[in-house]
């Protein structure tokens, strides 16, 4: 099908989703029939290039104010064959304030590859990253497969910037031990001695690749707030739809929104991040609908973000998910009877309906059908098929959203 083609049916599409009801508007057949439509009109043809390599790259959103040195390992499943791993850290990070900015003072990172786990370490490599800098370390000559598991140990000593999870560091599949007692050198097959809570440490591994890989900036949603940790080790939908699939950056913080992203200076990594991958996600307007953010404005800023991926990437979206309000605050959204629409839901279906366009993304991946139904004439909260809620807070999916939502993407377009 040629892109010509698809932009026609794409439009056609959109005709016919202008004149139908509400109700009409969350049929997941018509929109997965338009979103397979963009793929197939421009498959992924990657040149050799270096992007990521492994399943969960996290960018940091916490730094700890208390200590100056911590080791930290984290085990990953890669997403192609690596010959010449190097290993990137940013002396930078995404505050809980939705500021990117650095621990003020230089760092110094050394990280060791252990391949295969338990047997064999290779390094130290070292070197210094300027205040909001980073460095790439070349760990040299090592050979990975594809589908491996792989564990990337890193010693930091100057501001300890690191990521922040949901659930307990060692199911996320990374520790990180802060303070003078950590352990200066890895130990084969061992996790740190004394982990940190829900904290962990989600460097990039990069190498060369032809495969298709992914970097997000998102809000809550991909950073998976509303999500219980499990032995996938996966967070939010994204991790979890993409599954250890394809290389993937997350680079997420909750609460984030387009207009603190497009404050200047407040995106220096994520856009340095890009880098590292073909497929660009622009996910974030759900929190400037929340705002109160006209769909107008948000379109807008959506057209500025997508305007700054580098030349040569393909750049996507995702819907955003259904907001509601509860008609009684016991019952919550355990009921579709019991949830209205927000104020802002016109706003929301406005911005859902541009990034279904066409218009200024490559493709949109559309998780909103399935958590989603009909209350009378508000788009609300759907039930599981054994009558679970599928949120908790009425914003977010829990656990079994996001599975819902993911397993039946994956069988509409299995990856995007």
């Amino acid at each position: 099908m040629t892109r010509r083609l698809a932009s026609a049916l794409f439009a056609l599409f959109l005709a016919l989703f202008a004149l139908q009801p509400i109700a009409a508007q969350v049929d997941p057949a018509a929109r997965a029939m338009a979103a397979q439509a963009i793929q197939r009109a421009s498959p992924w043809r990657v040149a050799p290039y270096l992007g990521v390599v492994v399943d969960k790259a996290r960018l940091d959103t916490a730094v700890s104010g208390s200590n100056t040195r911590a080791m930290a390992v984290t085990e990953y499943r890669t997403t192609s064959a690596i010959s010449r791993p190097r290993v990137i850290h940013y002396n930078r990070y995404i505050s809980p304030a939705l500021n990117e900015t650095d621990g003020g003072a230089p760092a110094t990172y050394t990280s060791w590859v252990e391949y295969p786990i338990g047997v064999k370490l290779y390094g130290p490599v070292s070197a210094v990253a300027a205040p909001g800098q980073k460095v790439v370390l070349d760990m040299g000559a090592i050979t990975i497969p594809n589908n491996a598991r792989v564990r990337v140990w890193t010693l930091i000593d100057g501001p300890l910037i690191h990521y922040v999870g949901q659930g307990g560091g060692s199911q996320l599949g990374s520790t990180i031990q802060f303070g003078a007692s950590a352990p200066a050198t890895p130990t084969l097959g061992a996790m740190v001695p004394q982990p940190s809570g829900t904290n962990g440490y989600f460097p990039i591994v990069v190498d060369t690749t032809t495969a298709p890989t992914v970097f997000v900036a998102d809000d809550s949603h991909a950073y998976g707030i509303g999500d219980t940790s499990d032995l996938t080790g996966y967070l939010g939908y994204l991790e979890r739809y993409y599954a250890g699939s394809i290389g993937f950056i997350n680079g997420a913080q909750a609460g984030d929104s387009l207009a603190k992203y497009l404050t200047p200076g407040n995106r220096t990594m994520r856009l340095d991040a890009m880098q590292y991958a073909s497929d660009i996600g622009i996910n974030l307007a759900g929190n400037d609908i929340s705002n109160g953010v006209t769909a107008a404005t948000i379109i807008a800023n959506l057209t500025t973000a997508a305007g700054e991926v580098p030349p040569g990437k393909r750049k996507f979206t995702t819907t955003e998910f259904v907001k509601t309000t509860p008609t009684d605050s016991a019952v919550k959204c355990t009921t579709v009877a019991n949830q209205t629409a927000t104020v802002n839901e016109a706003n929301r279906l406005g911005v859902n309906r541009f990034k279904r366009s066409g218009v200024l993304f490559d493709y949109w991946l559309d998780f909103e059908p399935w958590d989603a139904t009909m209350n009378g004439t508000s788009m609300v909260w759907a039930l599981s098929a054994t009558g679970a809620p599928l949120t908790d807070d009425c914003i977010h999916p829990n656990r079994t959203g996001y599975l819902e939502s993911v397993r039946n993407m994956r069988q509409i377009i299995p990856f995007p």
